[in-house]
């Protein structure tokens, strides 16, 4: 029977990961190489650039309530995401390490009828990742727009610069910069919440199949032994 890959359902969101400096393709961690200065460059330019401009922000408009809460709330929700971004690639290796174990013997289906078992646990991950993915690019969209059709928001976000953004071209770029911003911390955090219940799915998935070799238990007394054994790995390596 031929091998089943279980990172084909989540190519896509890999690819992502991949287009925001979070999944270096060489090893297990990041590399002395090209993809590691551009993850170092976004991580300087774009979220460090972006979280600093809206917490400076704050001294100036504190004085303003709604303002305040405004900038606020986009900080607090740009520091969470690169909080999520840390801990992602500080515990990169081990999540590299749980998408290769899914290879193993244990992990894959023994037949056609087990991968057709779990197949309804996978077009519900790539369902709810559309869905996810198209519901908050239409937000994103809407925000990057919304100072093209409010004229009183210069800005898709209230943000301190050590220069005037009222003169050209210093106002196209601070637009430019501000909507790469939120695009690459928005792809970040779905993506990254999407690989977490691609794992969680990918559970499910090995309990259906440690279910179905439960359900086939039988035969002589050592075809019996052996094939409960096999399960009881399977059942540890489930749960490490």
């Amino acid at each position: 029977m031929k091998k089943f890959n279980w990172t084909s359902t989540i190519r896509a969101n890999v690819f992502m990961l991949k287009c925001v400096g979070l999944w270096p393709e060489r090893g297990e961690t990041y590399q002395r190489d090209f993809y590691t200065f551009y993850a170092v460059f976004n991580a300087i330019l774009i979220i460090g650039g972006h979280n600093l401009s809206q917490l400076v922000n704050i001294l100036f408009v504190y004085s303003d309530l709604e303002a305040l809460a405004a900038t606020i709330f986009v900080m607090i929700t740009n520091i969470l995401a690169t909080m999520k971004m840390y801990l992602f690639v500080r515990n990169m290796r081990v999540i590299k390490r749980l998408l290769l174990v899914l290879d193993s013997f244990h992990f894959q289906p023994k037949s056609l009828e087990q991968e057709k078992l779990i197949q309804p646990s996978l077009n519900i991950w790539k369902k709810s990742y559309t869905i996810y993915s198209s519901i908050v690019a239409v937000n994103v969209v809407l925000w990057s727009i919304a100072p093209l059709m409010n004229e009183g928001q210069r800005l898709p976000f209230v943000a301190w610069y050590p220069f005037s953004t009222e003169s050209s071209p210093n106002y196209q770029i601070i637009y430019v910069y501000q909507v790469v911003c939120i695009w690459y911390i928005t792809i970040a955090n779905i993506n990254l919440d999407s690989l977490t219940y691609a794992l969680m799915m990918y559970i499910c998935a090995q309990c259906d199949i440690l279910c179905d070799n439960l359900s086939l238990l039988g035969g002589t007394e050592t075809d019996f032994s052996t094939a409960l054994r096999e399960c009881i790995v399977h059942h540890k390596k489930i749960v490490w």
